[in-house]
């Protein structure tokens, strides 16, 4: 379904995230020259915070929270009709800006892999949002999250697929590679959480590659 820009409103109250950034990080590639590049870490970036509770679990607002990649912050709601903003999250949705999810040219994809021993974005394989079709799947164990059920350990929680990372091609041109840390504030132990944890903000480190190659 196509969303509305129009009906997005701006943002109020927003708690904005901690940003926290380490220079020179070491990749390993299994070669004896490991590259230094930037890694970023967001931390309780929300994504769209239970408001209530109802029978089916929390319930929002319904609205996305927009980041940018380049200038390492959230972009407002009333500028969701623009290509200010890479990527947006909403509970365990994630969108990015093009193709039905708004006007500007953002492609990416998921691929499989150790973060660090990413160094190098693919070449092919980008799309953008289509109806149905979404880059990121709003699926457990076809997107970035596996839920864990009545059944799993611990019980019905959201929990990010090891190994999946996100590579993503800005609206600038600029590469980017994320990897989705955790759902719940604070990034806690997965051991301590519960079903009553606090839900909806996003943990993730990316590194952007600002001289537009495709070389982590």
């Amino acid at each position: 379904m196509k969303l509305s820009f129009k009906s997005l409103a701006i943002l109020t109250a927003l708690t904005l995230p901690v940003l926290t950034a380490c220079d020179g990080g070491l990749f390993n590639s299994g070669d004896d020259e490991p590259s230094a590049a930037r890694i970023d870490t967001v931390i309780n970036l929300p994504s769209d915070p239970p408001v209530s509770i109802g029978p089916m679990g929390p319930v929002g607002t319904g609205k996305y929270t927009f980041y940018n990649f380049e200038t390492k912050a959230i972009v407002a709601n009333s500028d969701s009709a623009t290509n200010k903003w890479d990527i947006g999250f909403r509970a365990t949705s994630i969108i990015f800006n093009s193709g039905v999810s708004g006007p500007g040219t953002v492609q990416a994809q998921m691929v499989d892999g150790i973060f660090g021993e990413l160094r190098v974005a693919p070449e092919v394989g980008y799309k953008q949002d289509a109806s149905g079709n979404m880059v990121i799947p709003p699926v457990s164990g076809q997107g970035w999250y596996n839920y864990t059920g009545p059944t799993g350990n611990p019980v019905n929680v959201i929990l990010p697929v090891p190994g999946r990372i996100i590579v993503v091609k800005t609206n600038s041109g600029k590469y980017v590679k994320m990897e989705i840390l955790s759902y719940y504030k604070d990034n806690p132990p997965v051991n301590t959480l519960r079903q009553e944890s606090p839900s909806r903000y996003m943990t993730f480190r990316f590194t952007l590659l600002t001289d537009g190659s495709r070389n982590f």
